[in-house]
């Protein structure tokens, strides 16, 4: 390799090579050298530190001097003759000043999450952890989580705040530091955390576990509850609630279905796994109900050049969550309840009515993880659930008296007469 005297003369008559790189090292002091891209030159030092060869960025032309360069090789080399990898050295500041926000982005980036997950994920961030935010991730001690976890657990509030949303927010700070053990080495295997600080929740017995929402619209209760969705004078809202209770979707799955998803001639519904909550299609059949909300909303104007089924009063959209019908239903009805309330009523239904543990779980979209005999030796198709869907059907048109007219919600034809055809 070509040695020269490196001073802003020598410089200026370096030619950049077409490829590869050349280095150039300097006459007065060793491991001081320039090395030459196709693109740019930039000062380096080299020497080897515990028998291996390493070899530093010190600059680039044009933003320090070669005498200045000259000065900080100088201190580097002193550095690395006593055993110090600068490279290492580095990277591990950098690494050891990563903070929260930079985690939480490189996490996300390497995930694939269902939207209600992100923003429930981006809530917790900017609410429950914002404190943390711009914390380099080991700098958020035991004592710390404790402490936080403890206010938030106290903490009352809109959407949520409380226990339920302090068990969110620190399961997923757990999370975060998981993956930057996993993500952030250094040199010698050691990660970053060394000790997952939220473990102190679980060492101490500190989580506070919600007791299961079991709450339904009882089988007593169902016809003053559909008195009230028609009383909402809303075709999009009433169609919306009134889909959930009787598909026993998930209520985000329903705000996403598409024209695209509904097989009429076949009477199916076929959900992708880009709106089911673990990412796995699954087709379920279309009782006469389900099968004319979708037919007469489709009839209608106003749906016409949108893709969703359930559309937003504005614009090419899904609709919103209607807390606010949720909300005029419930006083209308004196029943207090909810669109989640309504998936379990449609559980508590198919129990009541002897539909097999297997067929609910495949109409309702429930994993079979772990379940041998559902998972190993049973394999339904959509015909299978035909006959318990429908009779799950049956039930609600029953109980909620189903022989009032439905003009208010889906079209000006009882749907009596709809679903007797």
């Amino acid at each position: 390799m070509p040695k020269i005297k490196i001073n802003n003369t020598t410089l200026a008559k370096i030619e950049l090579p077409a490829t590869s790189q050349i280095l150039y090292w300097d006459t007065e002091l060793t491991g001081f050298g320039i090395r030459a891209t196709p693109t740019a030159l930039v000062f380096v030092a080299q020497r080897r530190v515990k028998g291996k060869t390493v070899r530093t960025i010190i600059g680039k032309p044009g933003e320090i001097t070669p005498a200045e360069a000259r000065v900080k090789a100088a201190s580097a080399l002193a550095s690395m003759r006593e055993g110090r990898n600068l490279n290492e050295v580095s990277r591990q500041e950098k690494v050891n000043s990563i903070t929260l926000r930079q985690v939480y982005k490189a996490y996300m980036n390497d995930k694939t999450l269902q939207p209600r997950t992100i923003e429930t994920y981006d809530w917790n961030l900017e609410t429950n952890l914002k404190c943390w935010l711009d914390l380099p991730l080991k700098n958020i001690d035991k004592t710390m989580v404790r402490e936080r976890y403890k206010g938030l657990c106290n903490k009352n509030g809109p959407r949520g705040q409380g226990i339920g949303s302090a068990n969110q927010a620190l399961h997923l700070l757990s999370a975060l530091y998981n993956y930057a053990a996993a993500a952030y080495d250094k040199a010698d295997g050691e990660p970053i955390v060394g000790d997952n600080p939220v473990n102190i929740l679980s060492q101490l017995g500190l989580w506070i576990k919600l007791p299961p929402r079991v709450r339904v619209v009882d089988e007593k209760d169902l016809a003053a509850w559909y008195q009230g969705v028609l009383a909402l004078g809303d075709r999009t809202f009433g169609a919306y609630i009134l889909f959930v209770l009787f598909s026993g979707l998930r209520k985000s799955e329903t705000l996403r279905l598409e024209w695209t998803h509904v097989d009429s001639r076949n009477r199916v519904l076929n959900i992708p796994g880009k709106i089911t909550k673990n990412g796995k299609p699954r087709s379920v059949p279309l009782t006469d109900v389900m099968l004319s909300i979708i037919e007469k909303r489709r009839a209608l104007p106003r749906n016409i050049g949108n893709p969703y089924i359930f559309n937003a009063e504005k614009g090419r959209g899904h609709l919103k969550e209607p807390k606010t019908a949720v909300g005029s239903v419930s006083k209308s009805s004196q029943i207090d309840w909810s669109l989640h309330d309504l998936r379990r009523t449609y559980t508590t239904a198919a129990s009541r009515i002897d539909v097999s543990y297997i067929k609910l779980k495949y109409l309702i979209g429930h994993s079979l993880t772990g379940d041998v005999t559902s998972n190993h030796y049973t394999h339904l198709n959509v015909d299978d659930l035909r006959e318990p869907a429908q009779r799950i059907t049956d039930y609600f048109k029953k109980h909620t008296g189903m022989s009032i007219l439905l003009h208010q919600v889906v079209d000006e034809m009882p749907l009596s007469h709809v679903v007797n055809q």
